[in-house]
């Protein structure tokens, strides 16, 4: 599933085994904390996070074996985990065929092929959130169902277009973008509107500043 229509669920439910791949930062960690917030609820999120370059699957297959002591569901986020994943492809195969009821397996990486037997595994029995770069015209609708969502503020076609010719297309620098603006127009009433000239104003300002 494409990480821009995973983040529009309303309601996600995370699956025993999942992946969070591609090349996009931004949209990995708005995937991730959607995800660990289905799966702790109304409770503070704390996974056991380990690096992909220092997991060992031994270790991380115990303790999503073991029951928590507190009830509810184990969480492992296993961070940078191309390396983990070459290393026990094998073992990961194993455990997506009858992953634990009452766990949690999340894999962040950078790169995810889809033709291999894990991956092909994942698309049916778990859950896989492509973070991949945007085409033009999906960066451009995605800011503007993207900016009502997290800010209450409404981004119409025109401010959105010059918000990429004066950012580019990096979508976490797009979002912080996007903070600002809510904040510069925070005065005009629940829902403002982004105008064209707010974004001259606030973004292309600062840009020329650095320039």
């Amino acid at each position: 599933m494409l990480a821009i229509e995973f983040l529009k669920q309303s309601k996600v439910e995370p699956a025993p085994f999942i992946v969070v791949g591609g090349p996009v930062r931004f949209f990995k960690l708005q995937a991730i904390a959607r995800l660990l917030a289905s799966a702790f609820l109304n409770e503070e999120p704390d996974p056991h996070r380990i690096s992909g370059k220092e997991a060992d699957w031994t270790e991380i297959h115990d303790e999503l074996s073991t029951l928590s002591m507190w009830g509810g569901k184990r969480f492992v986020l296993v961070e940078e985990a191309d390396e983990f994943v070459t290393k026990y492809r094998s073992q990961l195969e194993k455990y997506a065929e009858k992953p634990a009821a009452n766990s949690i397996l999340l894999l962040e990486c950078k790169t995810w092929l889809k033709t291999t037997r894990l991956a092909k595994q994942l698309a049916t029995s778990g859950l896989v959130v492509e973070c991949t770069e945007l085409k033009p015209a999906e960066l451009l609708k995605f800011l503007q169902e993207h900016a009502p969502r997290a800010y209450q503020i409404k981004l119409p076609r025109e401010s959105a277009q010059l918000l990429i010719e004066l950012v580019g297309n990096d979508i976490g620098l797009l979002d912080q973008e996007l903070s600002k603006l809510a904040s510069y127009t925070s005065g005009r009433g629940p829902t403002p509107t982004i105008e064209v000239a707010d974004v001259s104003a606030l973004v292309g300002g600062a840009t020329t500043e650095t320039t």
